[in-house]
């Protein structure tokens, strides 16, 4: 008899606790940290800084020198530079992302040594004018392993496409006419997100390939981490840093020549879902 008390009043508690613990009809869900949506647009703001090694070749049996941007022809060693992207999320998995980047620097200097560039050789005490202007476009497919409020962890593989544009002149005799190229990349890559709260995140992304096709050696690594605070299920702005370097010689005989190229520095970026 007393056994059966026992395992009424056990059962009895258990219904209670779970009507206690029962949220009523009227009760709505929490909202998501994060909304699923299918659209995604960010705007970030690069407080770049620039790293730039050169050669241009007048034919590939014929070097011209190595320079650096910056210290030889004076370009601009850091600006501020604007760079969006538009995000895509068709179905549950996957994530589709196109991105854009551009920078002009022009430069103004008295060479202080003889540099080969392409054809011609500007001599020392000579001022010349040069420009270097790059575009870069970069399309990403990622598939999400893991897509929550917690976390997202998604790898991903694109194509990123470089155009670039660069000149020297000496007004006084040398006129040249701008010389570039159009060079599509393939990169493997991931993009890795944490949420600590509600509101405060970190993520990272980076892109990396290592290439060598014919006449052509190249490397590129693309990356960044941020800190985040959502103040919405759609909003989010961050702060973090980003890090875009190049590495690539060809021996070709159309566009022979080195660039060595880092760009990098502090970042603020908004982010609408949609």
């Amino acid at each position: 008899m007393r056994m059966s008390v026992s395992v009424g009043l056990i059962v009895l508690s258990s219904c209670v606790s779970q009507l206690a613990s029962a949220r009523p009809p009227w009760e709505k869900d929490p909202p998501p940290n994060i909304v699923e949506d299918i659209l995604r647009v960010e705007v970030n703001v690069l407080s770049a800084s620039y790293d730039t090694t050169a050669r241009v070749d007048a034919t590939p049996d014929e070097l011209g020198s190595v320079f650096n941007a910056e210290k030889d022809f004076k370009m601009p060693e850091s600006d501020y530079l604007v760079a969006g992207e538009i995000t895509l999320l068709p179905g549950e998995r996957h994530l589709l992302r196109l991105s854009g980047l551009n920078t002009q620097r022009d430069g103004h200097a008295k060479l202080l040594r003889n540099i080969d560039y392409d054809a011609e050789t500007y001599r020392v005490n000579e001022v010349v004018d040069s420009t270097l202007n790059l575009r870069l476009f970069g399309l990403t497919y990622g598939f999400r392993m893991i897509a929550n409020d917690r976390m997202e962890i998604t790898p991903t593989i694109g194509i990123q496409i470089g155009e670039y544009k660069t000149n020297a002149v000496v007004r006084s005799r040398v006129l040249r006419e701008p010389s570039g190229d159009v060079s599509p990349v393939p990169v493997i890559g991931a993009d890795l997100r944490y949420d600590f709260t509600k509101h405060w995140s970190v993520e990272g992304r980076v892109q990396y390939v290592k290439v060598s096709v014919s006449d052509i050696d190249a490397d590129l690594l693309d990356w960044r981490v941020g800190v985040n605070w959502r103040f919405n299920p759609h909003f989010v702005v961050g702060a973090g840093y980003r890090s875009f370097s190049i590495s690539a010689e060809s021996f070709d005989a159309g566009s022979s020549g080195l660039v060595d190229l880092k760009i990098s520095g502090p970042m603020v970026y908004l982010r609408a879902g949609l």
